[in-house]
């Protein structure tokens, strides 16, 4: 297949897509000694790579596949089984040629096909401390600044006059979002609120009361569903409602889930599973064991939800052996 990556979520899609033993072939760089010459040149070339290990680096933005050389060319300067890095452009088409091709990981490249073309939301998450300013990209959110309040006295007036409210403005207003969640505890929310309307009312935003700010305050928002009705394709939302309604079963022994291989196995032989939860780790670990039946529980009409985000739902899925079943029925 041909493959194009247009962002960051693209390369970090390509990191749980590409495998051990894929082939891959692309533009790249090699340093190269001509003959009789202690100098060494780089050329640009086109090379074919059997992939060792893709790593994405998420502060530099960059995705970089580990592999061995099968062919490219100009051949004087490619080196036959050599070990080599490419490095994924963005913009840049890219072949990728597999042994085996799972529903899977088909599902992750329509998904960052269609995440392409959504609107990105903004999270501001605040009370009258600090504010966090987030973004929800398909995979999870991404922090993009904090700001503190430096004021000495409470209330609207106060946080309008002060540097607090304005730079949290003035930071949404130069990233231009299509899609704003403003997120807020006590007083703090309702000020800021009266503040856009005040200061920027052709704003749009939505407005919602959280019990945490920071981080937890991002998680708690993934819970609620929050996020999920303003960016709908949000994996790491999806993930969170998943494992919590597994939680809560568990938590009340009401017998409607499973986990573990050999408890999900009996459950999917009876076709009593209504949704199978899976984390991207457990899969690529035990393929050849974990694909039959995701495929057995498709056949019978159940959903089938692999985890990719990185993110406290699939820790706690990673808990129950990365491989559980939420029931239509109790088993006997």
């Amino acid at each position: 297949m041909e493959l194009i990556p247009h962002n960051f979520d693209d390369l970090w899609v390509l990191e749980q897509f590409l495998q051990k033993g894929d082939i891959i072939s692309g533009h790249s760089t090699r340093s190269f000694k001509p003959k009789n010459s202690e100098t060494t040149v780089r050329k640009n070339v086109f090379l074919e790579l059997e992939v060792e290990k893709p790593e994405f680096h998420k502060f530099s933005g960059s995705l970089k596949v580990l592999g061995i050389i099968l062919s490219g060319r100009p051949e004087e300067f490619v080196e036959i089984k050599a070990h080599h890095s490419l490095e994924i452009e963005l913009n840049e088409k890219l072949r990728v040629k597999k042994k085996q091709l799972s529903e899977f990981e088909l599902d992750l490249l329509r998904k960052a096909e269609k995440a392409t073309l959504q609107p990105k939301l903004m999270v501001v998450l605040l009370d009258d401390e600090e504010a966090t300013i987030a973004e929800l990209k398909g995979f999870g959110f991404e922090t993009k600044a904090k700001i503190l309040a430096q004021r000495a006295g409470k209330g609207f007036a106060d946080q309008a006059e002060s540097k607090f409210f304005p730079e949290i403005l003035k930071k949404i207003q130069d990233s231009r979002p299509e899609s704003l969640l403003v997120a807020g505890m006590g007083f703090a929310l309702d000020d800021f609120k009266k503040f856009l309307k005040d200061k920027a009312p052709a704003l749009k935003a939505s407005f919602e009361s959280v019990n945490s700010v920071g981080h937890t305050g991002l998680s708690e928002l993934l819970k609620r569903g929050v996020a999920l009705k303003a960016l709908q394709e949000s994996e790491a939302a999806k993930e969170s409602a998943l494992m919590s309604e597994f939680l809560k079963e568990l938590g009340k022994n009401t017998g409607l889930f499973a986990y573990g291989i050999d408890e999900v196995s009996k459950a999917i032989e009876a076709k009593a599973v209504k949704q199978l939860l899976v984390s991207q780790n457990s899969f690529f670990e035990n393929r050849k064991l974990l694909e039959p039946l995701m495929r057995s529980c498709e056949r019978a009409k159940a959903e089938v939800h692999v985890f990719v985000s990185k993110s406290d739902a699939l820790q706690q899925l990673e808990g129950f052996g990365g491989f559980a079943a939420l029931l239509k029925y109790k088993m006997l």
